[in-house]
């Protein structure tokens, strides 16, 4: 570590300007004018990943600490956010500056009570972005089930501004904590009309209205032809097996790191495995890749197709979400943080635990699309 015995006027600001020092609030807004939160993060991750390559005589901190720096300052700009965030919702209340009402605005919900559970999200939302449609996928036992249900939305948006989608998902999530568990995707719905006018099988089963609960009125939804427009079995075969095959790869490369007692990078591998094995259920259904190495959003997206891969990492009790923590957190820290083990045990547990999701989401992929009446038609599987 490098001395922190520094004079008192070190403390003080350098970078900002006599303007900025008294309005330190209009920093973080000309900062997030810039970069939106993704990209933040983004830029901070490519700056250290340059700096870890570096090996220059003159670098003070070990790549260890600036890793763990780099946790920190991301949280500082998370918060930031935050409190930017909160600070234009007062002054939008102190404006009393309402959104924007349609007269064909609905709520719709399928509960006999007064007030649905899902209003304050459904308000969240509204007040958030320019929400159009709003559909309840489903509701599911949170783990430990003791907690309650996660309420799993799909959000359609008329226009993102240039923002992100990630972000907005994100802004849901955080802002829903404290009232309804929810988990939620979030697509445009130009994007969604063009894959529904081509059948897409995911967008035309679960936007249908049975499962509409909020719709602003504005912009209807296409319908989809009378059959799903999927491509035929062997293409649809051939990405799942493709996918599910590097997944394979990845799970050699684990053995054979557990064998040489490489904990580390046999934790690594074995994200790999199951984010290309989560990916390789996921992709052909939904006709397009989930960019992201979330496996916590991975397998919530599975769920909507499979309950059981889902309950395959339970995360009902300590030692469950220990280990699921320890597979998430492997993709990163194997690689960029040299403090970072996996011990013997988790490693063989998860080896095992691995093995049996490929084999799961094999044989759930061949039950979904066997439910297609085209398969039949085509010869089945």
């Amino acid at each position: 570590m490098i001395s922190c015995d520094y004079e008192p006027h070190h403390h003080l600001p350098l970078y900002l300007e006599s303007n900025q020092v008294k309005n330190p609030m209009g920093v973080f807004k000309e900062f997030f004018k810039r970069y939106d939160l993704p990209y933040a993060r983004l830029y901070l991750w490519q700056l250290l990943k340059w700096y870890c390559r570096e090996e220059d005589t003159d670098i003070l901190l070990d790549h260890s600490e600036c890793f763990s720096f780099y946790e920190e300052i991301v949280c500082v700009i998370e918060a930031a956010n935050l409190i930017l965030l909160k600070e234009q919702e007062s002054a939008e209340t102190r404006n009393d500056i309402s959104t924007t009402k349609y007269a064909d605005e609905k709520i719709i919900t399928e509960f006999n009570e007064p007030e649905c559970p899902l209003d304050s999200v459904i308000n969240i939302i509204k007040n958030s972005m320019d929400v159009e449609k709003i559909y309840l996928l489903g509701s599911f036992p949170l783990q430990p089930a003791g907690l309650g249900d996660e309420y799993d939305l799909l959000i359609l948006v008329k226009d993102t501004r240039n923002r992100p989608i990630e972000e907005f998902e994100s802004l849901i999530q955080n802002r829903s904590t404290d009232t309804v568990p929810v988990f939620n995707s979030v697509f445009k719905l130009s994007k969604v009309n063009a894959l529904m006018l081509n059948g897409n099988y995911f967008f035309s089963t679960f936007c249908i209205p049975d499962r509409l609960i909020y719709d602003a009125g504005r912009v209807e939804i296409e319908t989809p032809p009378a059959s799903h427009n999927l491509p035929g079995w062997k293409e649809l075969d051939q990405t799942h097996k493709a996918i599910l095959e590097k997944a394979n790869g990845f799970l050699i490369g684990a053995i054979h790191y557990f064998e040489q007692h490489e904990y580390s990078l046999c934790g690594f591998m074995l994200h790999q495995a199951a984010e290309h094995g989560l990916n390789s259920l996921l992709q052909p259904l939904m006709q397009f890749r989930v960019q992201t190495h979330n496996l916590h959003k991975l397998m919530r997206m599975a769920r909507r197709f499979s309950i059981e891969v889902f309950n395959l990492f339970p995360r009902d009790t300590d030692s469950e979400i220990r280990l699921f923590q320890t597979l998430q957190k492997a993709y990163i820290h194997a690689r960029y943080k040299d403090s970072f083990e996996v011990c013997a045990e988790d490693a063989e547990l998860l080896l095992e635990r691995i093995k049996f999701l490929l084999e799961k989401i094999g044989e759930e992929f061949e039950r979904i699309v066997c439910e297609f009446d085209w398969a039949c038609e085509e010869g089945g599987i």
